[in-house]
């Protein structure tokens, strides 16, 4: 099943259980938990999912229904753990959802509970880090009694995580300080802690954020102390990096971004020279295969905050925290925190020279990867985005914009850019994708914003981005995003806005639509939907009634009885009696009694109070997230009935040109009409031609009937001579059998008899040869003869002569 359907599922079941208290619903609740507790993905939190609000705050009223040491209760404290996992989310549960009061009751002080405490003290630590208190909560004083204890005994699975709960609680928080102070003897607290820090560097940090915050009471941190806090740092991010403890190195970087931003540590900041060594053992200690995300995107954080400080000796580590960052600008879940370490390290770059080496092998390495920048852009998934991918989009196009003003890589960006690429950022805005979402969450409009403020830097370079800029302005639901960001958006982006308006592609008629866009949201917007993180709410008007009004001190009969005392101790005095000891101490414990019993009650009172409040911004979260919901389909429907205004337009349009077609087709057939008539009446006469025929073809038909009775009798004439036929051909098959039978006997026999032949001819070739030899052999002896017969012819005639 999908988790957005399981979310569902889990607020139709405990709206259930809330009403009836099930068995059945119950384990539907703990089987839905138990499914998101175990899943990997922290974005099915994030709020732009609709059912999130619902979800949070029925998760609320279920952890306050359900016992302390159900398996419910924990499969629902292992559903908080892996939310705040999700930052945005964290936040929320942090400022708005207040689980805190329901997690301080898991709390016990016993050794054999330590590994349920450990497990609730770290989603305690995940939502109490920048929580605001704003009044004496009345979970506070617990709370804060139990972190001392085990803060005091030194338990040492507990004592760094409750140190880091009791600095989360203090942190600006004026109450919470004040519950301290009263919890503990202030003074003996502070050399305990001072006395745990020695020898670890973990605890160091949290000691030395506690004294800052206590610093009207212990003198603050003195210098030394902040030198070895600074020194410290690096191994204990190094220590946070192998054991994957985020909280650690979230209050680590914390405290040094407090340091860097105290003018009097300046000085000790200056003084310290092993910032390049210890970001060269931080850079050799990340492992990719073994290192947390979460962990990864605090240390760039870090990386930030020393780059964007003026140290020398950390500029020639530029290029390696390039190729740190660059590593991970891929990776989905901290692409943004990458980008932002990018960004910081192009900005301190070009307060470099420019022939300085370390800014040309930047621009080089930037030059290198441009393509795995860009490769961002390229997102096939153009359906519903998180407020996690609009950041991580807003964090590119400004890390882009300050790259368009290097010349070198200037020209590799706008080349290998694509318009369909940045139109596709566009598309959200011209279909139904955002009706899910709160088109007035600051992610959402920030980025938009930013993407507008990139594409006139790049219209200044290339005239086909100034005419998609020009394109885009024109649309109304881009306007009314910029209408929204000038409504709710922070002071920066309403710069930004109105920069834009001054721009060359800001038409007169973009500044129309801009305009009645304002309009038209000033009639919606009653209160802005946006809510500020780590803001507190505005309190409302306080009733006059005082809780002594409510809760009097003591009944009146105690009270009558107190103030006869008082009478006899006034009268006593008058007279300078002794004063009995004994209605002194009676006098007291009348006072502690009522004391205390004020205290039950108003103890009471406030968790009432409480509870009310966090059920009231429960029900605000809700109503604020409905009325977005229904801001954004007010919108959708004006936008729906502009749409149809237009389409009725076109189509009275077309409803004109229809009804002059139709008046032609009238005439047309009219005449149609005439022409009908006529062939009526030659049809009619075709008609009669047609019976004719018809009564012919009657008596074809008779003669087809006969003609088919003749047909039969042939076909069983046919089938007789078939049989004959079939009785031949056995006998032809037979005969063509023996006839081959013969010719095979045939074939045989002349194979002999050619072997045969071919014998003799070889004979008679040997023959002829001999012939031809003898023949040749003869005619030389005839010559010979010849020339013999000659010889004695002539021997003869010689012999004849002599004679």
């Amino acid at each position: 099943m999908d988790t957005r359907e399981i979310i569902k599922q889990f607020n139709l079941n405990v709206r259930e259980y809330v009403r009836h208290r099930g068995d059945e619903q119950l384990s539907n609740i703990q089987r839905s938990l138990q499914i998101l507790s175990a899943t990997s993905d922290p974005n099915i939190f994030d709020f732009t999912n609709k059912d999130i609000v619902d979800f949070f705050v029925n998760l609320h009223e279920l952890m306050y229904t359900v016992e302390l040491n159900s398996s419910v209760m924990w499969a629902a404290v292992s559903v908080l753990l892996e939310a705040c996992h999700n930052s945005n989310t964290r936040e929320r549960l942090i400022h708005t959802f207040k689980f805190t009061a329901i997690l301080t009751k898991l709390l016990k002080y016993d050794k054999q509970y330590n590994e349920k405490n450990v497990i609730t003290m770290k989603v305690l630590q995940e939502l109490t880090y920048g929580i605001k208190i704003s009044w004496q909560e009345a979970h506070l004083g617990s709370l804060i009694s139990i972190l001392t204890k085990w803060i005091v005994d030194s338990d040492q699975e507990l004592i760094l995580l409750s140190l880091g709960v009791l600095v989360n609680l203090c942190f600006k928080n004026v109450p919470a300080v004040y519950t301290l102070m009263r919890s503990v003897d202030i003074k003996k607290f502070i050399k305990i802690i001072l006395k745990l820090q020695r020898n670890n560097d973990s605890l160091r940090v949290q000691v030395c954020k506690l004294l800052i915050i206590l610093q009207d009471v212990a003198g603050g941190v003195p210098d030394p102390e902040i030198c070895i806090y600074i020194k410290s740092t690096c191994p204990t991010l190094i220590e946070g990096l192998r054991s994957g403890s985020a909280c650690l190195m979230r209050h680590v970087v914390s405290f040094f971004k407090e340091i860097v931003s105290n003018p009097k540590s300046n000085q000790v900041l200056s003084n310290y020279k092993n910032f390049g060594s210890d970001t060269e053992k931080l850079l050799s200690s990340i492992k990719d295969e073994d290192t947390s995300l979460e962990c990864i995107c605090i240390l760039m954080d870090y990386f930030c905050c020393i780059v964007k400080l003026d140290i020398v000796q950390l500029e020639e580590f530029y290029p390696r925290l390039l190729q740190f960052a660059l590593r991970w600008v891929s990776v989905e879940d901290i692409s943004k925190d990458s980008l932002k370490l990018i960004s910081c390290i192009v900005s301190k770059k070009n307060s470099l020279p420019e022939k300085h080496p370390v800014a040309k092998i930047v621009i080089n390495t930037l030059e290198e990867h441009i393509s795995v920048i860009l490769l961002i852009l390229e997102s096939k998934d153009i359906g519903l985005i998180t407020n996690e991918k609009y950041d991580k989009l807003t964090a590119l196009l400004r890390l882009l914009s300050k790259l368009l003003k290097e010349p070198k890589i200037s020209e590799a960006i706008i080349s290998s850019l694509k318009q369909i690429d940045l139109e596709k950022l566009f598309l959200p805005l011209k279909t139904p994708l955002l009706k899910d979402t709160n088109l007035f969450q600051e992610p959402i409009y920030t980025f938009f914003v930013q993407a507008l403020y990139f594409l006139t830097e790049l219209a200044e370079k290339e005239t086909s981005w100034f005419l998609m800029y020009r394109e885009l302005l024109r649309e109304r639901q881009l306007q009314m995003v910029l209408s929204v960001a000038l409504y709710t958006g922070p002071e920066e982006i309403k710069k930004k806005v109105l920069a834009l308006t001054g721009t060359t592609g800001f038409s007169t008629d973009s500044l129309s639509i801009l305009a009645g866009c304002m309009f038209e949201l000033n009639k919606l917007i009653i209160f802005s939907p946006t809510e500020k993180k780590g803001e507190d709410p505005k309190t409302s008007s306080v009733s006059s009634i005082s809780p002594m009004d409510i809760n009097p001190l003591m009944t009146v009969t105690q009270e009558g009885y107190l103030n006869n005392l008082l009478e006899r101790y006034e009268n006593a005095a008058n007279k300078n009696d002794n004063l009995m000891t004994s209605s002194l101490i009676e006098l007291y414990q009348f006072k502690i009694a009522s004391l205390n019993q004020n205290l039950r009650c108003m103890q009471t009172s406030q968790e009432a109070a409480d509870l009310r409040s966090t059920r009231l911004q429960h029900s605000l979260a809700l109503t604020s997230s409905e009325v977005s919901r229904l801001h954004q389909l007010l919108h959708i429907a004006q936008q729906s009935i502009e749409n149809n205004a237009q389409e009725a337009a076109k189509f009275s349009a077309r409803s004109l040109d229809l009804e002059s077609q139709i008046q032609s087709c009238h005439n047309k057939y009219e005449q149609v009409l005439q022409s009908l008539k006529s062939k009526t009446r030659i049809i009619s006469e075709q008609n009669e031609q047609i019976d004719q025929l018809k009564s012919k073809i009657n008596e074809n038909e008779n003669i087809i009937l006969q003609l088919k009775d003749k047909l039969h009798e042939m076909d069983k004439t046919v089938e007789a001579l078939n049989k004959e036929k079939a009785a031949l051909e056995e006998s032809l098959e037979k005969t063509v059998s023996e006839s081959q039978k013969e010719n095979e006997n045939n074939l045989k026999k002349m194979g002999t008899l050619k072997k045969e032949i071919m014998a003799q001819s070889d004979m008679i070739t040997e023959l002829q040869k001999l012939n031809a030899e003898k023949e040749t052999e003869i005619a030389n002896l005839s010559k010979e003869l010849l020339e013999q017969k000659r010889t004695r012819e002539r021997i003869l005639e010689v012999a004849m002569g002599k004679l």
